[in-house]
């Protein structure tokens, strides 16, 4: 007793959204979906997607809930407590796996606050040569180190104020991510030609299902996007109260992380048929 505590379900599920929803819903999902969306369709693929949500995400990440609660302790004491001492060391391949994601997400994170900085100062590029020459301007200065060292200081202090600060922050941006989320999705929907990406993007090529790449793309995708397996949901469970449900948060946030995904694949697919279709190429092209 007395020690730090989400201080509401709403709290939990918003925190946990704010450490999943990102490049993976934004980027690699629509990236994943138009390499399996041949000329038949992608929605093969985003059924075997939706199977690996219920048969994979969710299982695990109710199980993690349940455990970080359960012991109130990290990866490697919490394996401990379950099994035993002897097998703490099981605890280090996920603590491993934890430490590359998040040295690849901090650099991310500079790059992000760089550029947010840049763009609301100068326009937006209307050419690939001009921002392929944006990026390499970044590149080739040292900006990258500075703002890197500036993402791992700010991760940092919100580890050491712990959930007493998480929590209110992700309280704000949470919902502004998802409040901008769905106004990007809205207006895309609205774009001309934006049908074609929608009707291409939701039809099926059931000879699609016989492809072991498909599967293994729809596994990987939900591991990636969801979270699932990498114990972050299990740190964070670590400052729930008794009263707040593994089984309905470890259900929902899945589930709402991969509406997410949806809304921004959709966005994506019907901005990019808009621009292509405008400039003349067809969808097989």
């Amino acid at each position: 007793e007395g020690e730090a505590t989400f201080s509401s379900s709403l709290g939990v599920m918003l925190s946990m959204l704010g450490a999943v929803v990102g490049t993976g819903n934004i980027w690699r999902f629509p990236r994943i979906i138009a390499s399996h969306a041949d000329e038949g369709g992608a929605l093969s693929f985003l059924m075997a997607w939706a199977f690996f949500l219920w048969m994979w995400s969710i299982p695990i990440i109710v199980i993690e809930y349940g455990i970080g609660r359960y012991t109130k302790k990290a990866v490697i004491e919490s394996i401990g407590t379950l099994i035993g001492p002897t097998y703490r060391f099981l605890g280090g391949f996920p603590l491993v796996v934890e430490f590359c994601i998040t040295s690849y997400y901090a650099v991310l994170l500079g790059w992000c606050g760089y550029y947010f900085i840049y763009t609301c100062a100068n326009p937006l590029p209307t050419e690939f040569a001009t921002s392929n020459s944006t990026f390499y301007d970044l590149q080739d200065s040292n900006w990258p180190v500075l703002c890197h060292a500036l993402a791992v200081i700010v991760a940092g202090l919100a580890v050491c104020f712990g959930v007493s600060t998480i929590e209110p922050v992700n309280n704000v941006i949470v919902p502004l991510l998802l409040l901008i989320i769905v106004f990007s999705f809205y207006w895309a929907l609205y774009l001309p030609f934006a049908s074609a990406g929608i009707t291409h993007m939701f039809h099926p090529s059931w000879k699609s299902f016989s492809n072991a790449r498909l599967w293994l793309d729809a596994l990987s995708q939900n591991a990636w996007d969801t979270g699932a397996g990498s114990t972050a949901f299990l740190a964070y469970a670590t400052y729930m109260k008794r009263t707040q449900g593994a089984v309905k948060l470890g259900s929902i946030t899945p589930i709402i992380n991969n509406i997410v995904s949806l809304l921004c694949g959709t966005l994506v697919f019907c901005t990019v048929f808009s621009v292509q279709q405008k400039e003349g190429n067809s969808i097989g092209n």
